[in-house]
């Protein structure tokens, strides 16, 4: 459901519903960029937020989003979510902010910069406090500057960096 207004610069105003997911969106288009005044929506108990531009005729992006979620709601509107938690049984509510540049159609290549926190995280049973994270990707190099958690009264910390552009992609870490 939505409406189509301006012919010549269109705008349009939609809501959508897909399952579980439900959401607004405002959004222009010109003839070098689509504008993503706004696109927000709920799933389960979680909510997300997003806008930027994406430029035209190449999808070359520059988005920023935000999102709560709980780690078990994600397999509902995820597909591949859903077979990494039967493996890693996870639970928990988790906040994530990301900027996003980059051609959309090539994933390996984007600047992608992400921050995620949770007060409290549990991993195949074993239960985490203070999670944060912020994991960066420029082409095709994965860093995690840092990743810290309560466990067991003590401090779990991490760094590491993942190659992608390496068969088979190798990680360095620290822990």
């Amino acid at each position: 459901e939505g409406t189509l207004a301006n012919w010549e610069q269109p705008e349009i105003n939609a809501s959508f519903s897909w399952g579980k997911l439900n959401g607004e969106t405002q959004i222009s288009l010109t003839s070098e960029k689509v504008s993503v005044e706004s696109f927000t929506g709920r799933f389960g108990k979680g909510s997300f937020r997003l806008f930027g531009e994406v430029a035209r005729p190449e999808p070359e992006a520059n988005l920023y989003g935000e999102a709560t979620f709980r780690v078990e709601d994600l397999s509902e509107v995820w597909p591949a979510a859903q077979q990494w938690l039967k493996q890693h049984p996870a639970a928990g509510e988790v906040s994530a902010r990301w900027l996003l540049q980059g051609l959309l159609n090539r994933p390996g290549s984007w600047d992608l910069d992400l921050h995620a926190s949770s007060p409290s995280f549990q991993i195949q049973g074993i239960p985490l406090e203070g999670v944060s994270a912020h994991l960066r990707q420029n082409e095709g190099i994965v860093t995690l500057h840092s990743a810290q958690a309560g466990l067991a009264g003590g401090t779990l910390s991490a760094t590491g960096s993942l190659d992608r552009n390496l068969a088979p992609a190798r990680w360095k870490a620290s822990l």
